[in-house]
């Protein structure tokens, strides 16, 4: 008989969510076992990507994404070497990546974000977006830092208040990683469940050349070049409903008038 121990869906739409479970066919003797987990995924649409929302217990920030509670993330594949997960719930992002790379001292990791999904930097004098990066060091503590962009110019970095970080070498050849991200914190990443995001990440190495980016090819001191992250919210990603549904109106040449159109 043939083993498979792997299965490729490519009937799959772009950006919708599926979820799979699997059962064990044995042929001596002839039986199934139960099914499986249920476990889920979004193929990605152009430059999308999901935060699953969950209630339940928080993962251990020690760049392990192989715990059990990282399963209610959302996975995607960002490059054939680069997996990244994401999970939130009502004051925290979660962020898991999974590299298919030596990870070596002085590598480093960056998260860009523009949070209130604009497409530009921020105006004021003193701007809450930018990205947090993140050196690894063996045997050594993870210290986060944030980097603010203006619109106008760049600030001077400082240690960031509200990005956690830890690497974990798995074996040659790969490692993972996880970002735990504060969305409370005024001064820096402020976003709620079910907002937009624009978001980008790059992994550089010891002597500061890009090992891997995504967006590929971005920009990443322009926000309009990022993808979009959708945080998930309690009962799923939010629905645009629009009342009344079709409005139409019958004028006479050069009349104006309004209507009233409600989204919720």
């Amino acid at each position: 008989s043939v083993v498979y121990n792997s299965y490729a869906d490519n009937t799959v739409d772009p950006g919708r969510l599926y979820f799979y479970k699997v059962q064990a066919v044995y042929h001596d003797p002839d039986f199934n076992s139960g099914f499986s987990n249920i476990d889920g995924g979004a193929s990605l649409m152009g430059n999308l990507l999901y935060s699953n929302y969950f209630a339940g217990d928080k993962p251990t920030l020690d760049g392990n994404t192989n715990e059990v509670v990282w399963f209610e993330a959302i996975r995607a594949e960002l490059s054939p070497d680069a997996q990244i997960l994401f999970m939130n719930d009502l004051s925290t992002l979660y962020l898991g990546m999974d590299v298919m790379m030596t990870l070596y001292d002085g590598y480093t990791f960056r998260f860009f974000f523009d949070d209130d999904y604009s497409r530009t930097w921020d105006d004021a004098d003193s701007s809450t977006e930018g990205y947090y990066e993140v050196e690894y060091e063996a045997g050594g503590g993870s210290t986060v830092w944030f980097y603010p962009i203006g619109a106008d110019s760049a600030e001077a970095p400082r240690i960031a208040t509200g990005g956690f970080a830890a690497f974990e070498a798995i074996a040659p050849g790969y490692f993972s990683f996880e970002m735990f991200i504060d969305m409370t914190v005024p001064e820096e990443f402020l976003a709620l469940p079910s907002d937009t995001i624009g978001v980008g990440f790059q992994i550089l190495n010891e002597v500061g050349d890009t090992v891997f980016e995504w967006p590929i090819a971005a920009d990443f001191l322009d926000p309009a070049d990022f993808g979009t992250l959708l945080l998930g919210a309690p009962g799923g990603i939010p629905t645009l409903i629009v009342s009344p549904p079709i409005l139409s109106v019958d004028l006479e040449e050069a009349w104006t008038t309004t209507a009233d159109v409600t989204l919720r």
